[in-house]
């Protein structure tokens, strides 16, 4: 489905404020492509960049919180998430731990969790 032009324009204002404030996640958040999908409740990223948001939920965003989804989703990359489920593993449990441990390094770069409802470190 295309990316409605609101959330593109969210995409693109927290590009912009990373290529102010943090120009390491910027650079990566340029390769990021975004698509519109109900199969996931808020975001999710695949190994190869797709980043599907759940239309409902970023429209709930204000910008910060926007910032931190895209830096996020951009951790799941750099850490290889996708990479280092083990055979058999819980896949659900997984996401949960890597989720706290990418938040923690997200607050550690000065980025803060915009609300209790997501995954506190």
């Amino acid at each position: 489905m295309q990316v409605p032009s609101d959330i593109t324009d969210k995409i693109i204002m927290a590009r912009l404020h990373l290529f102010i404030h943090q120009p390491f996640f910027a650079s990566l958040a340029m390769y990021l492509k975004p698509r519109i999908s109900s199969d996931v409740p808020t975001a999710a990223i695949d190994s190869k960049g797709h980043l599907s948001l759940n239309e409902k939920f970023i429209r709930s965003l204000d910008q910060e919180a926007m910032v931190f989804v895209i830096v996020h989703e951009v951790m799941h990359l750099v850490t290889m998430t996708h990479d280092r489920l083990p055979v058999g593993g819980n896949m659900p449990l997984f996401n949960i731990a890597s989720d706290i441990v990418i938040n923690e390094h997200i607050t550690n770069d000065c980025i803060p969790l915009p609300r209790e409802s997501m995954i506190k470190p």
